[in-house]
């Protein structure tokens, strides 16, 4: 149901101009790319959030790995991880 959800939402905002972007964070990044490879090309990026991957103990160098170019937008923040 969820990739069908997101299907619907990335076609919509493609045909409006607009891209549809998961903020990263919470979960390791490695969880969204395989999101984002289950949907089809396009329809979901990544905005990558350092800080929030940093207070949530991931990193963000392995975010950049692992998401490449699917990242669409950066999401500048600072965050102290404790």
């Amino acid at each position: 149901l969820l990739t069908q959800v997101l299907t619907d939402l990335g076609r919509d905002s493609q045909r409006v101009g607009t891209l549809l972007c998961a903020q990263t964070g919470a979960q390791p990044a490695a969880s969204l790319a395989r999101l984002i490879a289950a949907l089809p090309p396009g329809t979901l990026g990544a905005d990558l959030c350092p800080g929030l991957l940093m207070v949530n103990g991931h990193s963000p160098s392995a975010a950049v790995e692992a998401l490449g170019t699917n990242i669409y937008t950066v999401h500048a923040q600072d965050g102290v991880q404790g």
